[in-house]
C-alpha cells in the first residue's frame, strides 16, 4: 500500500472540507461561484483558469503568484525548483 505525502493529506482534508461545507453550510460553494460568476463575470472566469493553470502546471514558475508564495519559506538552496 503507497504511503500518503503531507500533500495527499492536505488534498484528502481539502476534498473532506469541502463536502462537509456543501452538506451542512446554509450554502454550497458551487453556488457561491454561481453567484460570483454572475456578479463579476470575467473576473470569476480568470481567477478559475488561473487556479486550473496553477493545479496542472501551466504557468511557469516565475510568473505564478502562488509558486512565489514558497519562496517565503523556501531559500533557492533547499529548494531546487525555485531556481
Amino acid at each position: 500500500m503507497a504511503v500518503l505525502r503531507p500533500a495527499d493529506r492536505a488534498w484528502l482534508a481539502l476534498a473532506a472540507g469541502v463536502a462537509a461545507w456543501d452538506t451542512w453550510g446554509h450554502e454550497t460553494l458551487s453556488t457561491a461561484v454561481d453567484r460570483y460568476h454572475h456578479a463579476w463575470p470575467w473576473v470569476t472566469r480568470a481567477v478559475v483558469a488561473y487556479f486550473a493553470a496553477h493545479l496542472l502546471g501551466i504557468i511557469p514558475g516565475k510568473l505564478d503568484p502562488l509558486h512565489a508564495l514558497t519562496r517565503l519559506r523556501h531559500s533557492p538552496k533547499e529548494s531546487p525548483w525555485l531556481n
